[in-house]
């Protein structure tokens, strides 16, 4: 039990730090991102060794539990409904973490290729969650953009 909640808090400090990207973030969504998380662990358990994958090296999950968290999560912010991206809630979100308007247009960018890819998608339940994840991650690295930096 203890082990696992080292890996919670270092979850809840990953997220606090990717909401970190300037000094102004909207109000309560770090209070909200914990809200989710802790709601989405005690529905989809992470494998701890998963969770230590996540947290290190954002490797994706591969169990259904951790396909699910991830889900979970992203639908908690809205960020995906009905096997969709959610655009509007994208570009919203975007916004809380990116102030640099270069950086938020390339968001934005990959926010609104990422929906048009996957609207065809087949992927059912949480592996819908999964390739949204992972078509960020390509579009990200396709345009050599890092949606998590961290500021010391």
């Amino acid at each position: 039990m203890f082990k696992m909640n080292i890996y919670i808090v270092n979850f809840f400090i990953l997220i606090s730090i990717s909401f970190s990207f300037t000094s102004t973030v909207k109000p309560g969504i770090i209070s909200q991102a914990f809200q989710i998380v802790g709601r989405c662990n005690k529905e989809h358990p992470l494998d701890m060794k998963e969770m230590e994958k996540a947290v290190k090296s954002f490797e994706l999950p591969t169990s259904e539990e951790g396909k699910c968290f991830i889900s979970c999560f992203l639908e908690g912010f809205g960020l995906i409904t009905d096997r969709q991206i959610n655009l509007d809630k994208s570009i919203e979100f975007n916004k809380m973490q990116f102030h640099n308007p270069d950086n938020l247009e390339k968001a934005n960018a990959i926010s609104a290729a990422c929906k048009e890819e996957l609207t065809t998608s087949t992927e059912e339940g949480c592996d819908f969650a999964i390739a949204a994840s992972k078509c960020m991650l390509e579009k990200s690295k396709e345009m050599g953009f890092k949606f998590f930096q961290f500021h010391s």
